[in-house]
């Protein structure tokens, strides 16, 4: 038998899953409002990566009490990671720029439209004609 001693994973990542997935069968279920929970998730998103934090903190600390390893923080925590920062940021910047409310509920902040759809332009110019029906 091997004396080679295999790190205990992290429990972060399959709970994040397990809860992300709840949510979205939830909201599929018509139980949650999905913008609202987009809305949730964009205002709220950096309290993940803090909580995930943590829990490291806390896993660190239990295994250097039992005197083993510290859990390690492999290539699918890195790539989950990248993920939550960059959906995180992209949620963060359409929230910032998309009015909901009761007034204007979905409706474009007009200086983040203009990027989409150019300057608003006025026709003051007018030409009235007859119809005449032929060409």
């Amino acid at each position: 038998m091997s004396s080679y001693y295999r790190g205990q994973r992290s429990i972060f990542g399959p709970i994040v899953l397990i809860g992300l997935g709840v949510l979205m069968l939830l909201a599929a279920m018509h139980k949650l409002n999905a913008p609202s929970l987009g809305m949730w998730f964009a205002r709220y998103w950096p309290a993940l990566l803090i909580i995930w934090g943590v829990v490291r903190l806390v896993e660190f600390f239990l295994a250097q009490r039992a005197d083993r390893p510290a859990p390690r923080f492999g290539g699918g925590a890195i790539v989950l990671l990248i993920f939550v920062v960059l959906i995180g940021s992209a949620a963060t910047a359409t929230r910032k720029n998309w009015h909901f409310g009761p007034d204007n509920a979905g409706e474009w902040n007009p200086d983040f439209a203009e990027m989409f759809q150019g300057e608003p332009h006025e026709y003051d110019i007018r030409k009235d004609m007859p119809f005449t029906g032929k060409q």
